[in-house]
C-alpha cells in the first residue's frame, strides 16, 4: 500500500461550555495547512483513556498520514493513554506533529530518534505534574469554600440564557429530522447540557 500522505487534525477541549478554546485549536491547525473537512474534534478529560473520536481518527488513517494536534495536552494528559496512543501511532506507521511543543514523531520510518523519545517523556511529565496540581488546586478550592458555607454547584440556568438559535433547532428535534446527537452538536453543546435546557423549555 501506498503512503496516502492526508494531514488530518485532532482538538480536544474538557468542556464545550465554552467553546473558544476548540475555535481556536481549529484556527491554529487551518493555519498550517490542515483543511477543515479533515479537522476532528472531541469535548471529553485528557485523562480519559477512551476518546470515541480520537480512536475513530487512527481508525481510518492510512500508512504516512500526519494527525495534527496544537500541543501534547490535547492529545492526552495521561501517560498510560499517551504511550497506548503511540503504540498505534507506531503499529500503523502514521505522524504526529505537535504545533506548541515543536516537535514531530514520525513512525512511518518505524525507529524514533532518543532525543524525540525524550521530549516526549519530559512533556508527559509536565502534563500530569499539573493535572495531580490542579486537582489539588481545586479539591482545596471546594473544602475552602465548604467551609465558608458557600454553596457549590452548577450556576442555575433560565429561559433568559437559551439562545434564539435553540428553538429553530428545537423544531428540527421535534419533527424528527434531527437526533439528539446531531441537535447538540448543532448547538456546539455537550449531551448532558442539551438535556438541561430541552427540561428548563418543557417547564411552563
Amino acid at each position: 500500500m501506498e503512503d496516502s500522505n492526508i494531514r488530518y487534525g485532532y482538538c480536544r477541549c474538557s468542556t464545550n461550555e465554552n467553546n473558544q478554546d476548540i475555535t481556536r485549536q481549529i484556527n491554529e491547525l487551518m493555519k498550517v495547512g490542515v483543511l477543515e473537512e479533515n479537522i476532528v474534534y472531541e469535548f471529553i478529560s485528557g485523562t480519559k483513556e477512551k476518546k470515541p473520536k480520537l480512536m475513530e481518527l487512527l481508525d481510518k488513517c492510512n500508512i504516512g498520514d500526519t494527525i495534527v494536534c496544537c500541543e501534547l495536552s490535547r492529545l492526552s494528559r495521561s501517560f498510560k493513554d499517551f504511550f497506548d496512543t503511540l503504540q498505534i501511532l507506531k503499529y500503523k506507521k502514521l505522524r504526529l506533529e505537535l504545533l506548541m511543543n515543536n516537535i514531530v514523531v514520525d513512525f512511518s520510518k518505524d525507529k524514533l530518534d532518543p532525543f524525540t523519545t525524550f521530549f516526549l517523556n519530559i512533556i508527559m511529565s509536565f502534563n500530569s505534574l499539573e493535572v495531580e496540581v490542579t486537582r489539588e488546586r481545586i479539591k482545596s478550592g471546594i473544602e475552602n469554600s465548604r467551609n465558608k458555607g458557600v454553596k457549590l454547584g452548577r450556576p442555575t440556568l433560565t429561559k433568559e440564557d437559551i439562545p434564539l438559535c435553540f428553538y429553530k433547532n428545537l423544531d428540527l428535534y421535534n419533527n424528527k429530522k434531527i437526533n439528539k446527537s446531531e441537535f447538540a452538536r448543532l448547538m456546539n453543546w455537550s449531551r448532558p447540557k442539551l438535556d438541561r435546557i430541552l427540561k428548563l423549555n418543557s417547564k411552563e
